[in-house]
């Protein structure tokens, strides 16, 4: 199975040079240790779904495809879903998926991470590992899922863990902000009901 997956990273390296060069690491896989939501999976964290196909095979091609970095197969249906994204506790997995397996050294803010440096590829490493969570350093915020700067006064930045709440920037730092039972929806920048911001639950 090693030597498989050698073989499949490295014809991937080649063919792909010229589009983004992973580090070897990335080629690492592991189980989740993380639990994860019982639920759908955003449409918008699903890089592309697959039917009739092998859980190896589901692997293999997460593998060779660079914006993969983590995956799930449902056995009872022969289903195999690639995602854009590492996941965190909070994140949605149907309960008929097999172990969540994820890329190492790829994570964006707001994924799961074990330390700095898994943070750091994808975010040109600006990003450390915070409490097992990709994150701005203090006093930066997110722009995006890869970028961090700093806070702009009385500005409102999502929080990219919890969709429940968000931070203001006060005197050149971040303060969380709850909505408690609502979400913060970073287009009317305000707090709003649950059911009208995408992906959260």
């Amino acid at each position: 199975m090693e030597r498989v997956s050698a073989l499949v990273a490295a014809l991937w390296l080649l063919g792909a040079a010229a589009e983004l060069t992973l580090p070897p690491s990335a080629f690492i896989v592991h189980s989740a240790s993380w639990g994860f939501t019982e639920g759908e999976v955003p449409p918008e964290e699903v890089l592309q779904s697959f039917s009739g196909n092998t859980e190896c095979w589901c692997q293999h091609a997460c593998l060779s495809e660079p914006q993969c970095l983590s995956w799930y197969y449902e056995a009872e249906v022969g289903s195999c879903t690639h995602l854009r994204v590492r996941g965190n506790t909070d994140s949605l997995r149907p309960a008929t998926a097999s172990a969540v397996f994820y890329r190492q050294a790829l994570a964006y803010l707001g994924d799961w991470c074990a330390d700095d440096r898994e943070c750091s590829f994808l975010t040109s490493g600006v990003a450390t590992c915070q409490s097992n969570t990709c994150s701005c350093p203090e006093g930066l915020a997110p722009t995006n899922k890869t970028a961090c700067e700093s806070c702009v006064e009385d500005q409102y930045y999502p929080d990219e863990t919890d969709c429940h709440g968000y931070f203001m920037c006060y005197n050149g730092a971040l303060n969380f902000q709850s909505c408690g039972q609502l979400a913060w929806d970073q287009s009317i920048r305000s707090c709003n009901l649950v059911s009208a911001v995408v992906g959260c639950v």
